[in-house]
């Protein structure tokens, strides 16, 4: 028997050495383990963050709308559906990183920001249209690992009418520097003269904000803050605040009013009438009820307090008899630890009357029977009965024919 040697030997070796070679070079496998045990990850890719800014419809303008791109409205929650467009040029950044250039949407609405590092975030959107502000913020968004697929958030544009005035205040009671910048949201402003501010608008459904003294290169996180309460979109909210450092262990204290009528909360959706009477509530932030020292301060430029509310975090306080605005505040100090004010401006209406309509009573020759004046709705009050010599009194009435009578336990008065 013979045995071949040799060239099928050589040919047998090189189809296994092509074989690894091959296994080595084909495209989106895995490469193999080195010698030494040690097994190489594939390149990463960067954070991204995307998605789309949207808006009804009747809140922009036809240069700014743009139809919703295919695959967007899905996302989007079912009430918003309607006149739903994507808006262009809108301003976009992310809250917690002031100093990342923003970006601008494009024809059709979308954003995107490239080359993040890992953390928690707020995307902020903004727009101008014909003279208002329209502003949102998401819910916090989690960039996590580069091999975690890219983040898309959309989101949708509402009214921002509300906006916070006030004074700025050092722990020493002395006003803020003018120049010095603060952030809300991440959007940067700066302190005017005597330490007074005026923050950017906010949407209009915003009870509470942060606003935070910006310092570079100290992460937002640990940078000093105070937390204000926004309220009317009739006029701006006023406060005052005294901001410390800022640490862990001395945050600024803060002050917002809760404002009661009956036990349900007042809103701009639930106007104040002439005469009210409101339960006001002192809301602290950062510091206890129970803190040595701490002081309550009530005032009213209009209505009045049913009794002195002295050194109570809670009072009583009764609306005027005439519409308008009315400022309530309450002013909150404590030892070592500062200052915190809110005035909140409370737009008192005149409670809308029914209709009223006279009510004629045609006796059609006897005694005379005095009109009244009755709200709709209402009932009108039977009259005597009026005497004509030779004729005895049938009733009242509906119309002049004597075919439908009035039953005044029962009927209502309307309009004719």
């Amino acid at each position: 028997m013979k045995i071949l040697t040799g060239p099928r030997t050589t040919l047998f070796l090189f189809l296994m050495l092509g074989g690894a070679i091959a296994a080595l070079f084909v495209p989106g496998c895995r490469p193999f383990p080195t010698g030494g045990g040690e097994d190489v990850s594939p390149v990463s890719a960067p954070l991204s963050l995307s998605g789309t800014i949207l808006a009804k419809a009747n809140l922009v303008s036809p240069v700014a709308a743009r139809h919703v791109p295919q695959g967007i409205a899905k996302l989007v929650r079912a009430a918003d559906l309607g006149g739903v467009v994507g808006v262009a040029q809108a301003e976009v950044w992310i809250q917690e990183l002031p100093d990342l250039p923003h970006q601008w949407t494009d024809a059709s609405g979308t954003y995107r920001f490239f080359d993040l590092p890992e953390g928690t975030y707020h995307v902020v959107a903004s727009f101008k249209s014909a003279g208002q502000v329209l502003k949102v913020r998401s819910e916090p968004v989690v960039a996590r690992g580069t091999e975690s697929p890219p983040v898309e958030m959309d989101l949708t544009l509402g009214l921002a009418r509300k906006i916070v005035t006030g004074i700025m205040r050092d722990p020493a009671g002395n006003p803020f520097p003018a120049g010095t910048v603060l952030t809300l949201w991440g959007e940067k402003f700066e302190v005017g003269e005597g330490g007074t501010f005026t923050t950017p608008a906010l949407p209009d459904d915003v009870e509470n904000v942060d606003i935070v003294v910006f310092q570079p290169g100290v992460p937002v996180v640990e940078q000093p803050k105070v937390t204000v309460q926004t309220f009317s979109v009739d006029a701006p909210t006023t406060v005052e605040v005294s901001v410390g450092t800022g640490s862990a262990t001395l945050p600024s204290i803060g002050v917002s009013l809760v404002v009661q009528r009956n036990g349900q909360p007042v809103s701009v959706a639930n106007p104040i009438s002439t005469g009210d009477r409101l339960e006001l509530t002192a809301a602290l932030t950062n510091i206890e009820r129970t803190f040595p020292g701490l002081v309550f301060e009530w005032d009213a430029g209009r209505g009045s307090f049913s009794s002195a509310p002295g050194n109570a975090d809670s009072a009583l306080w009764v609306a005027p008899d005439s519409p308008g605005l009315a400022t309530v505040s309450v002013r909150v100090t404590a030892p070592d630890r500062g200052m915190a004010k809110v005035a909140l401006p409370l737009t008192v209406e005149r409670p809308i009357q029914p209709p009223t309509f006279v009510v004629t009573f045609d006796s059609q020759g006897g005694s005379a029977v005095t009109s009244q004046t009755v709200a709709q709705g209402e009932k009108a009050a039977q009259p005597a009965d009026p005497t004509r010599t030779g004729y005895t009194f049938a009733g009242w009435f509906r119309e002049a024919a004597g075919t439908t009578p009035w039953a005044f336990p029962s009927d209502t008065v309307t309009q004719a």
